[in-house]
């Protein structure tokens, strides 16, 4: 499954640091372009002649902004070392196989690997 998988793998892992590279002009600056959109249709609703009866929702929805922007802000900073480390940990994993020098704690040290880089993209999913 390793040596199938491996492929794969890295390609993942590769666009999800791509992804989440806010330098990059991928799904992180459309996040941003979304949160920013926000904002704007917000403050449009601030204004006008019946702008106290929106005042509430106006807030919630800066607020929700403000928050999104941060934890995408967070999570897109913590995303890129557990899956540098998860493709290391795949190459490592698939030469360890390859070789017959293969130990409980090369496998363990994968594992690991995997389930930091499920949690980040757990924090990012939650809401």
């Amino acid at each position: 499954m390793v040596t199938a998988s491996h492929d794969t793998t890295l390609q993942l892992v590769d666009l999800v640091r791509r992804d989440f590279d806010p330098k990059a002009d991928h799904w992180s600056l459309g996040y941003d372009v979304v949160v920013t959109a926000l904002v704007g249709a917000a403050e449009f609703a601030a204004v006008g002649p019946d702008a106290a009866i929106r005042a509430l929702l106006v807030g919630e929805a800066k607020v929700a902004a403000a928050q999104n922007r941060v934890r995408f802000t967070t999570v897109a900073a913590q995303v890129d070392d557990p899956a540098a480390a998860l493709r290391d940990a795949q190459i490592n994993l698939l030469s360890a196989l390859k070789s017959s020098d293969v130990t409980l704690d090369d496998i363990n040290n994968y594992v690991a690997q995997l389930q930091d880089f499920v949690e980040i993209y757990s924090t990012l999913r939650a809401r």
